[in-house]
């Protein structure tokens, strides 16, 4: 048992696009993504992963996976995932300027994997990200009631 489990670390060790398969598509527009969500009232939730990052991949099989399946956060939230392990990675910001996904870390000051952060639909910083992830139990509710402050409601 032990053998294998070191093989499986060795494994995505090696190819971290093997850690994990993410429910949400990748941040390449956010300056697009904010006005789409202010034409539905909706919150824009940016999920900070690591390939290389358990909790990370917990979040994505507890929280995110279901979350994509189930469609009722839909119409809520326009939710994008931005790779903290990948900072050359380029995208539009909020203005439409190119930025890096470092600009993006720099920028929510984000230092710890997964970091969950939440957009009014103006670009603004709504509450308080979710940092971390140790379990669905109380995860549920937080996220629920950072996308309904983040819409306004």
């Amino acid at each position: 048992m032990k053998r294998s489990w070191i093989f499986l670390a060795l494994l995505f060790w090696a190819n971290p696009a093997l850690a994990v398969e993410h429910s949400f598509p990748p941040l390449t527009d956010l300056k697009a993504d904010l006005k789409a969500a202010s034409n539905r009232n909706q919150a824009v939730v940016l999920v900070f992963v690591a390939d290389d990052c358990p909790f990370c991949v917990a979040l994505e099989e507890q929280i995110l996976g279901p979350m994509r399946a189930s469609g009722e956060y839909a119409p809520q939230a326009v939710v994008r995932m931005v790779a903290f392990d990948r900072p050359a990675t380029r995208a539009k910001g909020a203005e439409g300027q190119n930025i890096l996904y470092k600009d993006l870390v720099d920028q929510y000051k984000i230092s710890v994997t997964p970091t969950v952060v939440f957009l009014d639909p103006q670009g603004k910083t709504s509450p308080e990200p979710l940092i971390g992830f140790n379990g669905a139990d109380f995860y549920w509710g937080d996220l629920d009631q950072r996308i309904a402050a983040a819409r306004g409601l």
